[in-house]
């Protein structure tokens, strides 16, 4: 319903959906919250939503994501090993992740990344297909093996002052 404001952790765990679209009101989406096979995630135009909790749409069958501009935060592994997907443009008010994000999403060939973002932590990228990637200049923070088991990327592009980096960020990649 419209009404809705929060959906919490585990809410659909279990159901059985192919298809959700996130009603305006709701800003946040808890921790587990779909564990179910979706094929489909819409988001309505002018959405509230902030925060995606952990593990929120992990595994899913969804193969495209497009995330309303509001959404702030996405936690750890919120899409990973979704094997669908192949395009995610990030958010532009998205400002930090949990770690693993993207983990595992072994068809995802493009992601966006939109200035504003401030860190990118372990292993967002690692086991996807992506073969270039442009890393905003407000990013001040690579965590580890980001780009893990990234076999395809060859290219990055990022030109900040300020990033400090842990340890290796291309694990197993071409990036020289």
């Amino acid at each position: 319903p419209e009404t809705l404001e929060q959906i919490g952790d585990y809410a659909l765990s279990g159901a059985s959906l192919r298809k959700i679209h996130i009603p305006k009101n709701v800003t946040k989406i808890g921790n587990h919250a779909f564990r179910c096979s979706l094929t489909e995630l819409t988001f309505a135009p002018d959405s509230k939503l902030t925060t995606i909790g952990d593990y929120a749409f992990n595994s899913q069958k969804i193969s495209e994501l497009n995330l309303p501009d509001n959404v702030n935060y996405i936690g750890e592994y919120a899409f990973a090993k979704c094997l669908n997907l192949e395009e995610v443009i990030l958010p532009a008010g998205l400002k930090g992740m949990g770690n693993g994000v993207l983990q595992g999403c072994s068809n995802l060939k493009k992601v966006t990344l939109q200035e504003g973002l401030e860190s990118i932590p372990a292993w967002t990228f690692s086991g996807t297909k992506i073969t270039e990637i442009v890393i905003p200049a407000s990013v001040k923070t690579l965590g580890t093996q980001i780009f893990f088991q990234a076999d395809n990327l060859d290219t990055v592009f990022y030109n900040s002052d300020y990033a400090n980096q842990t340890t290796s960020i291309f694990g197993a990649t071409s990036v020289k």
